[in-house]
């Protein structure tokens, strides 16, 4: 990422319609009040950014942060989480078995990791027996826009991609789902109109409070929907699976 980003990131991480519709999904998929046992549970949250979602873990288990960039971690410091690591998730500074619950949202996709393969194997090992790892990836290559550059996504994927590569590895597949549904033939339409602001050279465009906070709310719907059913398509892939 870009270091103009991870300012960016943070200052709007906890506001941003997008970082807390992620929250709102990933809490929705891994149950996080039912799963795992409060505060006795380990949980690494590797790729962690500026650290939004990992604040949010601390107030539940002993979490823990791992980034590649030291930019990273020091807006994570800002958030006065201490246990953090600087390291490459294809070659994770943990034991085998360390976690009941590791969390990737958008790593696997990053340049700097050589093989996502290889991070998706490395989650495994560091998982505990029956552990879980929660992922999420962008969705469509026709999807490509400027903030793939500046933050550093090299590949996007389909369904059928993360299941392909999730067959060359010894997780069990428990949801596998779209999301970022209803406000994707919004954000396509812009794309192809040429109107898109990321190709103006805004990463993250920003919207008035009551724009910001209806998508928001499109989110969370989603996440309700998201308790019985996964969704065809969107902007995004959210992945749970989980080590026999």
């Amino acid at each position: 990422m870009e270091k103009a980003e991870y300012r960016l990131l943070f200052d709007l991480e906890d506001t941003y319609w997008w970082h807390r519709g992620l929250c709102s999904i990933a809490e929705q998929l891994i149950k996080i009040k039912q799963t795992l046992p409060m505060r006795s549970s380990r949980v690494l949250d590797a790729g962690c950014g500026t650290g939004g979602w990992l604040k949010r873990l601390d107030k539940h288990f002993w979490a823990t942060g791992l980034d590649i960039s030291r930019d990273a971690l020091y807006f994570c410091r800002q958030r006065n989480i201490e246990k953090l690591a600087l390291g490459d998730v294809s070659n994770l500074p943990y034991k085998d078995n360390s976690f009941d619950l590791v969390t990737a949202f958008d790593v696997l996709e990053h340049r700097k990791v050589s093989s996502d393969l290889t991070a998706l194997e490395e989650f495994f090992r560091v998982l505990k027996p029956n552990g879980r790892l929660l992922f999420n990836v962008p969705a469509y290559e026709f999807m490509r826009s400027y903030r793939d550059r500046v933050v550093h996504s090299g590949n996007r994927y389909t369904a059928l991609k993360v299941k392909r590569m999730l067959r060359k590895t010894k997780f069990r597949i428990l949801r596998l789902t779209y999301w970022n549904t209803f406000l994707f033939p919004f954000a396509l339409s812009m794309l192809l109109m040429n109107k898109d602001s990321y190709k103006a050279g805004v990463s993250l465009p920003r919207f008035p409070k009551v724009i910001n906070s209806l998508m928001f709310k499109i989110l969370t719907f989603e996440a309700a929907i998201l308790r019985l059913v996964n969704l065809p398509y969107g902007l995004s892939i959210c992945c749970l699976v989980k080590k026999d």
